[in-house]
């Protein structure tokens, strides 16, 4: 089962139609995408997101694009100042389990360059037939806490749904091989970074539970804010009731639904 990258754009916020493609059509797509040969650094699902990635694919309607359990990343830019977010930057260390004691400490011993601390919880990009079954999906996703997650679509007019929560943390170690702290507080990032992935494991179950209840998450037709939580955009400006049903509203708006969402997770 193979999961390679997948870019999307956002779409304008007047367009109007969306491509459905046939059940046939949907089904090769989906064969293709978990044949191919999986391109991640890891080249295999991680463990811990495995079961929720099998529940998916067993859907007819959806298939997992990629996919991370979380994980926590110590990254070097190096000495050409390229940032961390570049391709070709350094992996000092990686884990998708909890950091050992002083571990951190070890891993920044003989480098030279610049580190950044990285948390980055699960995530998720989840192929959709139609915006219905992406609306059932992001309901479901949210309601598990699931509050950065949203609905994509890609110039092709596929749908996808990206699985995210708000429990990232980046923090500066060194700058051109100079520590910036203190190895008691490389120990308090590290304690938090597992804090981080406790909670992200726990988020990660609670949204495989919620995944056994999709199917009744919204009858076929029912308006996506109405189990979004959004208002229609110019609500009051508009006469045609077909206007109101317009999807689009619900995409345009979907940033609202997550506003302070950091300050809180």
């Amino acid at each position: 089962m193979s999961h390679p990258h997948v870019e999307f754009s956002r779409p304008s916020a007047r367009a109007k139609h969306f491509t459905t493609s046939s059940p046939d059509k949907f089904a090769k797509e989906k064969r293709e995408i978990l044949q191919a040969a999986d391109l991640s650094r890891k080249g295999a699902i991680d463990a811990r997101i495995e079961h929720v990635v099998e529940h998916l694919n067993a859907r007819p309607q959806y298939f997992t694009t990629s996919s991370c359990s979380g994980r926590t990343v110590l990254l070097s830019e190096g000495s050409s100042g390229d940032t961390v977010r570049k391709k070709g930057c350094v992996w000092l260390n990686v884990s998708h389990e909890l950091l050992g004691q002083g571990e951190l400490e070890l891993s920044l011993s003989s480098h030279t360059g610049s580190a950044v601390l990285k948390f980055e919880p699960f995530i998720l990009h989840v192929r959709c037939h139609t915006l219905e079954d992406a609306r059932k999906l992001l309901a479901t996703s949210i309601g598990a806490g699931c509050r950065n997650s949203g609905i994509m679509i890609s110039k092709t007019g596929s749908v996808h749904v990206a699985v995210r929560t708000t429990l990232s943390m980046e923090v500066p170690l060194s700058q051109n091989g100079n520590l910036l702290v203190s190895a008691q507080y490389l120990e308090f990032l590290g304690s938090e970074a597992n804090a981080k992935m406790a909670k992200n494991w726990a988020r990660l179950e609670r949204f495989s539970a919620a995944l056994r209840d999709l199917q009744g998450t919204s009858r076929p037709g029912e308006d996506c804010r109405v189990f979004c939580g959004v208002r229609p955009l110019h609500h009051d400006r508009r006469k045609n009731a077909d206007e109101l049903n317009d999807p689009m509203d619900c995409l345009v708006s979907l940033p609202s639904l997550f506003e302070g969402a950091l300050s809180s997770s």
